[in-house]
């Protein structure tokens, strides 16, 4: 979908990171609304544990974003060199409580990302971890799926049901694809990593997280939790969660609204009921 290039930005005498995209991004006026509109948002984005998006451009017909340079790897790296591809409680904890505070500080401003996963979090050479692309990746993807009818709009080893089922975006989705990173990070792997991954998204529930404390074991699954209503409901929540304040309890699933009733319509009039006697 585009390429990733470090380059030097002589006016702010710095590395930036410039992400191209298709240049039949720039033949789509759709397309090039919503990367304006995802660029936009993102730029308002102002935190130690979010990457900085700088500016947004076209040249030759090729979209590109300017970013800014993050030194270091993606988690997903990260992990790979780790024993049994997989965390320490006590390294995960330092690297959770990075992202939650990214998360928190986004969805306060009204941002959600919409592929949270270890390859969009950048880990730095001095322990610092930074969230990529909010918003910036899902909008490229639906838009290259749109374009191209090649399908690549979901991660779905990190994707919500109601991602998968085409929902509006919202933080809940952000709290499930947490939670595949979290179990990812204790585990070794996504919950559902093989076979039929979206029946089993839609449908299964992960095994049990072993060998980590209760709180922390309890609150993965918690935003693993098919029902958007039953997970943890913001990210503080879940960083509370995570520090054993409040006890893993999963909330009541909201009852869905009753479906309307199929008898055929009467096209005569209506019958009155004679009124009971008192």
């Amino acid at each position: 979908m585009g390429q990733v290039f470090k380059a030097w930005d002589k006016d702010l005498d710095r590395f930036v990171a410039i992400k191209t995209m298709l240049p039949q991004f720039s033949s789509d006026p759709s397309a090039m609304n919503e990367m304006k509109r995802e660029v936009r948002l993102s730029q308002s984005l102002n935190h130690p544990n979010i990457v900085a998006v700088y500016d947004y451009r076209v040249h030759d017909r090729t979209p590109f974003i300017v970013m800014e340079f993050v030194e270091g790897q993606p988690l997903s790296h990260h992990l790979f060199a780790q024993p049994d591809n997989r965390l320490s409680e006590m390294v995960f904890r330092g690297f959770a409580d990075q992202i939650l505070a990214g998360i928190e500080y986004a969805h306060i401003n009204g941002v959600v990302h919409r592929d949270l996963k270890p390859a969009n979090l950048m880990v730095m050479p001095d322990g610092r971890l930074k969230i990529m692309d909010f918003g910036i990746a899902a909008a490229i993807k639906a838009t290259y799926t749109r374009l191209t009818g090649h399908s690549s709009s979901l991660t779905i080893q990190y994707s919500s049901p109601e991602q998968i089922n085409g929902e509006n975006s919202s933080p809940s989705m952000d709290i499930y694809s947490l939670g595949c990173v979290f179990y990812e990070m204790l585990r070794g792997h996504p919950p559902f990593y093989q076979g039929e991954i979206l029946h089993q998204q839609l449908n299964r529930t992960p095994d049990p997280l072993l060998g980590v404390s209760a709180a922390l074991g309890n609150t993965v699954m918690a935003c693993l939790a098919k029902d958007a209503s039953q997970r943890p409901q913001s990210a503080e929540e879940v960083r509370e969660l995570l520090a054993g304040e409040q006890t893993v309890r999963l909330r009541p699933a909201t009852p869905k609204k009753p479906e309307k009733s199929k008898e055929p319509a009467s096209w005569g009039p209506a019958r009155r009921e004679r009124p009971e006697l008192r």
